[in-house]
């Protein structure tokens, strides 16, 4: 199994940022405007009930097991997007080490 930086590595490599929500085919230049996509196109047209908040995109172990909430569904859709919304605010410094 892939370590969550090996993917992220792995996202930012590619040069082509598509979707892959069912019968979806828009490609991207930007993370952000994929991220906006999503959100809007595949996530909030989600329905409870009748639709339910599934993940679509081709190839996702969890397209069987729909989630109870639309936003844990948002959620859930970073693993695809790449996207982190929450950036660290702490000012990392480098440590000499002395041997």
């Amino acid at each position: 199994m892939k370590s969550n930086s090996t993917k992220r590595r792995h996202f930012l490599d590619c040069k082509e940022l598509r979707c892959r929500w069912a019968n979806c085919t828009l490609v991207f230049t930007e993370q952000r405007t994929l991220v906006r996509h999503i959100e809007r196109c595949h996530v909030m047209e989600a329905r409870r009930g009748s639709y339910e908040f599934a993940c679509h995109w081709s190839g996702c172990a969890r397209s069987k097991r729909p989630f109870n909430a639309r936003y844990k569904l948002l959620i859930h859709m970073r693993v695809h997007s790449g996207e982190k919304p929450n950036k660290c605010t702490v000012e990392h410094k480098k440590v000499q080490k002395f041997e």
